[in-house]
């Protein structure tokens, strides 16, 4: 939703900027190129954010080639609480109370995952399952639990990805995988 807001606010500076031009004899091309296009962009984003307001997830304009339960969106871990033991694990939003749980042997691939949002990048634990991704933050309450659990429960575990992926910027690297 911020980064929304934030291309908003700059898509409606460019259309200032275009007006001022044309108040300013600025070349048209100049001056109405810059409203049209940014124009343009503050009405998506503004519908981009109202749609996310009222339905409470991200307007999607152009899926890739892969399902959209393929994409992984970062999350603020301190809005999060994970639960690991030998049974399950249990992704708990604190803010509306709703729970996911995840069971060992459904796992099949586990990534983490690093997106540069600045100023700050996020990194998060991609878990797979068939037809679902779970995105658990690493700043989540209880991930030390819970990576102490994916390094006894998933016999290869690459703890070396881990420690690279730490300092990655943007990207992902596979931690494990069931058919290895």
């Amino acid at each position: 939703m911020q980064q929304n807001i934030k291309v908003l606010l700059i898509s409606i500076g460019f259309v200032a900027f275009g007006v001022f031009a044309l108040k300013n004899n600025a070349p048209w091309y100049v001056s109405w190129s810059t409203i049209i296009f940014f124009g343009f962009g503050v009405v998506i984003m503004t519908a981009a954010i109202i749609y996310q307001k009222i339905k409470g997830k991200p307007l999607v304009l152009f899926a890739g080639k892969n399902n959209d339960a393929e994409r992984v969106v970062l999350r603020d871990g301190r809005d999060y609480k994970v639960e690991a033991n030998d049974a399950n694990i249990i992704l708990i939003n604190k803010k509306n109370g709703e729970k996911k749980e995840l069971l060992w042997p459904e796992l099949t691939e586990v990534y983490i995952i690093a997106i540069d949002a600045f100023p700050v990048g996020d990194i998060s634990y991609g878990l797979h399952r068939s037809g679902d991704i779970t995105e658990i933050p690493t700043d989540a309450e209880g991930n030390e639990t819970l990576l102490k659990m994916m390094q006894e429960k998933l016999a290869g575990f690459d703890n070396e990805a881990l420690i690279t992926a730490m300092s990655m910027l943007h990207g992902y690297k596979k931690l494990w995988s069931k058919n290895q």
